[in-house]
C-alpha cells in the first residue's frame, strides 16, 4: 500500500477510537447521573421504612431483583461483544 492510503487508514482508524470513547464516556455519564437520581428519589419511594423486614423476605426479595435484572444485562453484555469485535 502507498503511504497516503495508510496515513489515511490509520486516520479513519483514529477517528472511530475518539467516536468510541466519547460514546463509552456519554454512557457513562449517563448512567451516573440515573444512579444519582435514584439514589436521591429512594427514601421517597418508601413510605413503609419504618416496618422490620424479615431475612425470609430480604432473601426472597433479592432472588426476585437478581432474576428480573439479569435477562437485561445478559442482553447488554451479548449486544456489547458483538459490537467490540471485529468481524470478517
Amino acid at each position: 500500500m502507498s503511504e497516503r492510503i495508510q496515513s489515511t487508514l490509520l486516520s479513519m482508524n483514529h477517528c472511530k477510537t475518539n467516536e468510541r470513547n466519547r460514546t463509552m464516556k456519554m454512557k457513562t455519564t449517563l448512567i451516573h447521573a440515573a444512579l444519582f437520581v435514584a439514589v436521591l428519589l429512594t427514601p421517597l419511594a418508601s413510605p413503609g421504612a419504618d416496618e422490620k423486614l424479615t431475612p425470609a423476605e430480604a432473601k426472597e426479595m433479592a432472588k426476585e431483583a437478581f432474576l428480573w435484572g439479569m435477562h437485561p444485562v445478559a442482553i447488554y453484555h451479548l449486544r456489547f461483544n458483538f459490537a467490540q469485535n471485529e468481524r470478517p
